[in-house]
């Protein structure tokens, strides 16, 4: 959400609204997961758009801290790590490790 409102001062752009649009998608799977309808390859998607988004978000702010462009940067960084963990399949709670029997 925060990449999405670092994006809102650039929507004039073509990139912007469309990746604008993706982030709003992402958003809302993550949370509103059961109102949202399954798209194949979801996951894949994800991945594609947040480090599409990283890349833009890389071009914009060039290393430099220059208002938006900045906390559009921070926030693709944080989605673009969720989305790699989601494909990794490390979202999910591990299983607690097994207790030896006690005697």
């Amino acid at each position: 959400m925060v990449a999405a409102i670092g994006l809102i001062a650039t929507l004039d752009r073509a990139v912007s609204a469309l990746l604008f649009l993706a982030l709003l998608w992402i958003a809302a799977s993550v949370f509103l997961a059961e109102r949202i309808p399954h798209i194949p390859y979801q996951r894949l998607a994800t991945l594609a758009a947040t480090l599409l988004g990283l890349g833009v978000a890389l071009d914009r702010a060039g290393f430099t801290v220059r208002g938006w462009d900045t906390a559009f940067l921070i926030g693709m960084l944080a989605a673009a790590g969720g989305a790699l963990l989601l494909e990794l399949g490390r979202d999910r709670p591990m299983p607690p490790p097994a207790r030896p029997p006690s005697e």
